[in-house]
């Protein structure tokens, strides 16, 4: 009963540590670019994954940008950097911005065969993903994904709802962004 006790405590230790390392990495910068790349560098390497993507979603054009790219072994991502593609491409993503839940997928094979989400997936070399929309109130910013193209992975109940509050502490973050980048816009337009 003890050991499960200190095994309670060491991982809402570890989680409060990913929390406060990725905060204070969105802290440091109010430049929206920057700010993706923070925060995709600081929740894939705070929590071990191989891959970690923020996509921003604009609400004028209907599209998903990839603006922050963490790799663990491959650095050529930053090529991606910039991929628009509509919400409808990926339609388990459609679904889970709408349902306003995080999204696990542990075994990207298992997606039925003609889906084009399967296809995505197959296409990014992605086996299992983790992932959460990033909401500012109701209003839909992006979206924060972990995924993994070397084993299929299960996410828990812990790594789901951590995923989750990092999305909405990195919604806040992009949203003071864009606004530090209205009010410059119009400052220099006067």
């Amino acid at each position: 009963r003890i050991t499960e006790q200190a095994k309670a405590l060491k991982r809402q230790t570890q989680e409060k540590d990913i929390l406060l390392k990725v905060s204070q990495a969105l802290s440091k910068t109010m430049d929206l670019d920057e700010v993706s790349k923070v925060a995709s560098r600081a929740v894939g390497s705070a929590m071990g994954a191989e891959r970690c993507a923020v996509t921003l979603f604009s609400q004028d054009d209907n599209l998903f940008e990839i603006r922050g790219l963490y790799s663990k072994k491959q650095p050529d991502v930053e090529k991606f950097i910039g991929t628009k593609f509509p919400q409808d491409d990926i339609p388990l993503l459609s679904n889970t911005i709408k349902k306003e839940k995080p999204i696990t997928i542990n075994n990207t094979f298992d997606l039925p065969s003609k889906s084009k989400t399967k296809e995505y997936f197959l296409r990014a070399g992605i086996k299992s993903v983790l992932g959460a929309g990033m909401f500012f109130g109701k209003k839909l910013v992006g979206f924060l994904s972990v995924t993994d193209s070397k084993e299929h992975k299960t996410f828990d109940q812990t790594e789901i709802k951590l995923v989750q509050t990092m999305a909405n502490q990195i919604a806040v973050a992009i949203e003071n962004a864009r606004l530090l980048q209205v009010v410059k816009k119009h400052t220099q337009d006067l």
